[in-house]
């Protein structure tokens, strides 16, 4: 059995293993195949270093997922004032049954006009930003891993997320791992 198939067997059967159920420094067993593969030797052959960068960099990031939150808009003084001011009233609304009605009214817009201002300046609908920014305080709240008996459920509901299994789905798209992995790592931290 050569170097290289001993590698993808050992990857092979790591990856039904999920990074929080590893144990301490086994991200570094993982890349000593990859550290003998990047000798000098292997540097001046173009197409085996380009192919051990995406590894080495997706390794990383399964052993330490990051829990930065992209920041958001608005508070952005180049966005139109009214847009402003409809993402700061979902901002501070984001825990009541917001809709893109209150939104407009807000603003003194009509609900399509406040559509077409999010998907020109954001790219995107006021329902999916209102379902963003409600994500974003399931996450912080997750993070936060108290009071020490919540559940992801009551999380997730709290939110405005009435199915919680839609709610993993898009938890798990956002952040790369699901909501109960985020709790179950803040309350055994705590």
């Amino acid at each position: 059995m050569t170097a290289m198939s001993s590698t993808t067997d050992r990857a092979g059967a790591d990856a039904s293993v999920g990074a929080e159920d590893r144990p301490p420094g086994a991200w570094q067993a993982d890349l000593g195949p990859s550290m003998t593969l990047a000798s000098p030797d292997i540097a001046h052959q173009p197409l085996i270093a380009a192919g051990l960068a995406p590894l080495l960099g997706g390794a990383l990031l399964e052993c330490y997922p990051s829990d930065i939150t992209e920041q958001d808009p608005v508070n952005e003084p180049a966005l139109p004032e009214t847009l402003r001011d409809a993402m700061s009233f979902i901002h501070r609304h984001a825990a009541e049954d917001v809709s893109i009605n209150a939104v407009s009214a807000a603003v003194h817009l009509t609900p399509r006009a406040v559509q077409y201002l999010f998907r020109r300046q954001l790219g995107t609908t006021p329902t999916e930003y209102i379902r963003r920014v409600r994500l974003e305080r399931a996450h912080r709240e997750l993070l936060a891993g108290s009071p020490p008996n919540v559940t992801v459920t009551q999380i997730a509901q709290r939110w405005g997320f009435a199915h919680t299994g839609r709610f993993a789905v898009l938890y798990r798209q956002k952040y790369g791992q699901s909501p109960h992995t985020t709790l179950r790592h803040m309350t055994a931290g705590s």
